[in-house]
C-alpha cells in the first residue's frame, strides 16, 4: 500500500475574524524573543508564572516565532471532505513563522500518541488502493497533568518520524519548554497552521478556556 502525501484543500466556509467568544482572530504578536527560560527541574519558567502546568499566553511560546496569529473562532465552521460541516472549536496559528518552526508543548504531561491520519481510496480503472494524508496529517496528541488531551497537528512528519523531531511515546512534557514537533501543512490544510485543540473528557474545547487568548 502506498503513501502519498497529496492534500486534500479545505474548502469554503472557514472564518478569519474574531467572533467574540475569545476563541479570537489575533494580530501583531510581538517580539519572538523566548526570554530567560529555565528548563526542567528548575523552580521557575517564565511560560508558566502560576505554575499550574499550562503556558500562560501563546505568543513566542507554542511557536517562537514573529507575525503569528490564531485564524479561527470558537463558533468557526469548517467543511469536510465530504462536504458536511462542523464547529472548528480550535487554534489554527498561523503566518509566514509558522512552516518548519519548533512547536512547543502548551500544557505539561506525557505525549500518547504521534501518528498521522490518513484516507484509503480504490482507483476506479485500476482497482488498485492509494492511501493519502488527510484530516489532521501529521500530529502529537499530549495527556497533561489534569487529564486534558491537547492536539497539535499538520506537522511536519514523515513516515517513523510523524512529528518530525523524532518525539516518543511516553515522553514527559514541561509546558512551554518540551519541543513536540515542528510547523507544516501536512493533512487537509491551506497554508501552513498549527492546528491546537484541547479535549477535557472527549468533550472538544477552545484552547482559551484553558490558557487564555493573551
Amino acid at each position: 500500500m502506498k503513501i502519498s502525501r497529496r492534500k486534500f484543500i479545505k474548502t469554503g466556509l472557514a472564518a478569519t475574524g474574531g467572533d467574540g467568544s475569545g476563541c479570537a482572530s489575533e494580530d501583531n504578536p510581538g517580539s519572538g524573543g523566548s526570554g530567560n527560560i529555565t528548563g526542567p527541574g528548575n523552580t521557575t519558567n517564565v511560560n508558566d508564572k502560576n505554575n499550574d502546568g499550562y503556558i500562560d499566553c501563546y505568543k513566542n511560546t507554542i511557536m517562537r516565532s514573529n507575525g503569528l496569529f490564531i485564524n479561527s473562532g470558537r463558533n468557526d465552521i469548517r467543511q469536510r471532505e465530504d462536504r458536511t460541516t462542523y464547529v472548528h472549536e480550535a487554534w489554527d496559528i498561523t503566518g509566514s513563522g509558522v512552516d518548519g518552526t519548533t512547536v512547543y508543548a502548551t500544557a505539561s504531561g506525557e505525549v500518547i500518541d504521534v501518528s498521522v491520519q490518513t484516507t484509503t481510496e480504490v482507483d476506479t480503472e485500476t482497482g488498485q488502493k492509494m492511501t493519502f494524508i488527510s484530516g489532521w496529517g501529521y500530529y502529537v496528541k499530549i495527556k497533561d497533568n489534569a487529564g486534558k488531551i491537547w492536539i497539535y497537528a499538520h506537522l511536519n512528519g514523515q513516515a517513523g518520524n510523524p512529528a518530525g523531531i523524532g518525539l516518543k511515546l511516553g515522553t514527559k512534557v514541561v509546558a512551554g519548554l518540551t519541543p513536540i514537533g515542528l510547523g507544516d501543512s501536512s493533512g487537509n490544510s491551506s497554508g501552513s497552521p498549527l492546528h491546537l485543540e484541547v479535549r477535557a473528557n472527549s468533550v472538544k474545547t477552545c484552547p482559551d478556556q484553558v490558557i487564555g487568548n493573551c
